[in-house]
């Protein structure tokens, strides 16, 4: 490989690694917060969602849902997050669930147990109904 092309592909996975992303809050009707995920949830969208539920925690907020119909993609570090997340929830009492997961993001909850810890379910209205009852 030459010098230039080795660049380029250095430039590129860079570019994979810094994608976009974001995380939208909306606080429902009877204390539910839904976090809408939008890019690859590694390490930095992950911190991102914990600083978001630390503070909700800490405003006495319980039970949140994730959307994760914008984010095609979970990584081991993003699960280790999500699953820091539920331990914090499992101190008062709380529970996190999830929501429109692709295939993929679905396959990695299993294969990495956080279906054991949290409720997926297959759309909001679900997800909301089974928080507020």
């Amino acid at each position: 490989y030459s010098s230039a092309a080795s660049d380029v592909y250095k430039r590129q996975d860079y570019y994979f690694m810094t994608e976009m992303f974001s995380v939208d809050v909306q606080e429902k009707e009877g204390g539910v917060v839904i976090l809408r995920t939008h890019g690859y949830l590694n390490n930095l969208l992950g911190k991102e969602i914990i600083s978001i539920c630390e503070e909700k925690i800490a405003e006495g907020r319980t039970h949140f849902l994730i959307d994760f119909k914008d984010t095609q993609l979970v990584n081991s570090l993003g699960v280790s997050i999500l699953l820091e997340v539920i331990q914090k929830l499992q101190m008062v009492e709380g529970a996190l669930g999830s929501f429109n997961l692709s295939p993929m993001v679905n396959k990695t909850f299993i294969i990495m147990g956080l279906d054991q810890y949290s409720n997926v379910f297959t759309d909001e209205s679900e997800a909301v109904k089974a928080y507020l009852n």
